[in-house]
């Protein structure tokens, strides 16, 4: 290679160099300032940014076809829990205002056969319940709009997420009543920023619960005994609340998640159950603790009504709320081993958002 050869070579090595370094640190910072000279040194050096053009109306529509039509300007509130939280006992005391329409699982897998499960029996863990979906008898061809693919793809969705299809379900059903409309949902763990993009005037209710005593109560389901430390290849008959699907869902966003026969279950639940927390805690208004629920339904309840602007709950309806629900795991031989393998989870967690591996 001549002189003057090895010099250009260089010298694009520099500047493509330079321009990597920079967008990094743009991703990094994400600062307007950072953002600016990103922009200048980019194109300095003939690298333009690739980002998205603002959106220009047509010169050519009319003012009655570029007006917006007022979709998902009105109030709602948003409920997002994992299952076995506690979800159906909120929906449930949320219900019992009849100022609220409380929609449950708008994403359930069989709503788009509602015949099939309108009848069917309720959980007998879920007190109080006689049915789950007689608010979905408000909404013509919800058949038609519901799409069965919801419940277990795409489970992570962003801001930059497409789905139109969605957009349009939720919207109708929230356009459906007149009333408060609620809306309690048990697969948007990672949705709840595509959600506040299209729905702004949406206010987010996170509900958590003691990880270890909802992977006991998840557990009460499963055919036969099923010890805690049982591994993921074994867990896959007894798996009624679609873990492993999750996980194979979100495992190219997380890699931490990926399926290996040999891993216990429980570390992928845990795993689930931290990012779940972590989205809940950063993207929604209020995170509820479920022990809090249980403990002090009351003052908790008051909580929730004045900070989403709801209608005040019975406390004839709080008294009902069983306190034995809570803290069974504190009592359990595996409880140390548990707790020893949610430390393992926490160093892969910590490595993945401080590090990025």
């Amino acid at each position: 290679m001549n002189k003057f050869l090895r010099f250009k070579y260089f010298k694009n090595l520099k500047t493509n160099l330079r321009c990597r370094i920079l967008t990094l640190m743009g991703k990094i910072l994400q600062t307007d300032e950072m953002i600016d000279v990103l922009e200048r040194q980019n194109a300095k050096h003939g690298n333009p940014v690739s980002k998205k053009p603002t959106f220009q109306a047509s010169p050519y529509s009319s003012k009655a076809d570029s007006k917006e039509d007022g979709r998902h300007s009105k109030p709602v509130v948003f409920v997002t829990a994992r299952f076995r939280t506690g979800s159906t006992l909120i929906w449930n005391i949320l219900r019992s205002n009849k100022e609220n329409t409380v929609f449950y699982e708008p994403l359930h897998p069989n709503i788009n056969n509602l015949a099939t499960i309108i009848d069917a029996p309720v959980d007998n863990t879920h007190a109080g319940v006689d049915s789950y979906w007689d608010e979905y008898a408000l909404i013509e061809n919800i058949n038609e709009l519901h799409k069965t693919r919801w419940h277990d793809t795409s489970l992570y969705m962003d801001e930059e997420s497409y789905d139109p299809d969605l957009v349009h379900y939720i919207d109708t059903v929230i356009k459906s009543s007149d009333k408060t409309v609620i809306l309690q949902f048990n697969r948007v763990d990672f949705r709840l920023r595509w959600l506040r993009k299209y729905f702004k005037n949406a206010k987010i209710l996170h509900l958590y619960r003691n990880p270890r005593d909802q992977w006991l109560s998840t557990l009460k389901y499963s055919k036969g005994s099923v010890s805690n430390n049982i591994l993921a290849k074994d867990f896959i008959v007894h798996d009624k609340f679609f873990l492993l699907i999750w996980c194979r869902d979100l495992a190219p966003k997380f890699q931490f998640l990926t399926y290996q026969p040999d891993r216990y279950a429980y570390d992928l639940f845990y795993l689930l159950w931290r990012l779940s927390y972590i989205y809940g805690e950063s993207d929604a208004d209020y995170s509820m603790c479920f022990e809090d629920l249980v403990n002090e339904p009351r003052d908790t309840i008051n909580d929730i009504t004045t900070k989403f602007d709801l209608q005040p709950i019975s406390t004839a309806e709080l008294a009902k709320i069983n306190r034995n629900i809570i803290n069974k795991s504190n009592t359990i031989a595996d409880l140390e081993w548990m707790l020893q393998r949610e430390a393992i989870c926490e160093t892969q967690l910590s490595h993945f958002f401080n590090h990025g591996y």
